[in-house]
């Protein structure tokens, strides 16, 4: 399979050149390669090895994802305390880092567990808090598109200092 050429290859490289940040992803990609053909116990060997990958490079997003995607290996095995101990573990990381793209896709994950576990008022609470930062993050998103757009017009005209003011403003940075 090619993920598992290139993700080992892209590691290697990243080793080599001394890349800290991200340097776990291509073990996980490794990682949800064999689950796909059904090779787990490599599999496990490959998100655990990029657990430590992350730890070792102070990498508390990537860290966040490792957690994650080892939820995820849990889930589709069925094996759901498991799974969402990790999902925990991954949600308390972007928590802390304000991380809200991790949030949403651990909140998603969180739900299917306890839907799967029956625990459907669960299910729906984290559905429903996935719904709220999303819709939080498209507001941001678009309020910030908006003023990039408003801010970049200001800077055009020479107003570059009044320009950040508002950016920063209109981003809650105030």
């Amino acid at each position: 399979d090619s993920t598992i050429y290139y993700g080992n290859q892209a590691f290697e490289f990243g080793q080599k050149i001394g890349v800290r940040t991200g340097l776990a992803a291509p073990l996980t990609a490794v990682g949800r390669a064999y689950a796909n053909r059904g090779e787990l116990r490599k599999s496990l060997d490959y998100h655990e090895r990029a657990i430590e990958v992350s730890i070792l490079g102070r990498d508390s997003i990537q860290l966040g994802y490792c957690y994650n995607y080892l939820g995820v290996f849990f889930l589709e095995g069925e094996n759901l305390n498991r799974a969402i101990e990790n999902f925990t573990s991954a949600g308390k990381i972007f928590e802390l880092k304000k991380f809200v793209a991790g949030q949403i896709e651990v909140l998603r994950n969180l739900s299917a567990a306890h839907s799967q576990q029956q625990q459907h008022k669960l299910a729906v609470v984290e559905g429903e808090q996935q719904h709220r930062r999303q819709a939080g993050a498209r507001r941001w998103h678009r309020g910030c598109h908006g003023a990039s757009r408003l801010g970049r017009g200001r800077v055009q005209r020479g107003a570059a200092a009044g320009s950040v003011r508002w950016l920063r403003r209109e981003a809650g940075l105030q």
